[in-house]
């Protein structure tokens, strides 16, 4: 699953104000490269995102909507997406907001 659209959600997560500019990207490149968790797959990273900055998920539901119009346009401009592939694949908030590795793990490796 494609985690997250890096400059995107970060550009929402400072326009937010729940970090400052460059912020989110110094968390990713530390947090993800540095723990084994996340390297070996067993925690989400796009849930640590959530988890660390707060992303209340009325915010959360709003960057899904934004994605899904995204996807639209680049389909509607007969761009090929394939919606079922990893790359881009829209978060389901209702598992991430479990905040269950479990649950979320076992619902994207099923998939």
């Amino acid at each position: 699953m494609l985690l997250y659209d890096s400059g995107d959600l970060e550009v929402k997560i400072v326009k937010w104000g729940m970090a400052e500019t460059g912020e989110v990207s110094d968390y990713v490149d530390n947090e993800f490269s540095d723990n084994p968790n996340t390297k070996e797959k067993s925690i989400m990273p796009l849930k640590l995102l959530v988890e660390h900055f707060k992303i209340p998920r009325e915010k959360f539901d709003e960057y899904v909507e934004h994605m899904k119009s995204f996807y639209k346009e680049l389909i509607d401009d007969d761009y090929y997406i394939d919606l079922n592939s990893e790359e881009y694949e829209i978060p389901n908030a209702d598992i991430i907001y479990t905040f269950d590795d479990e649950i979320i793990n076992n619902y994207y490796r099923r998939q």
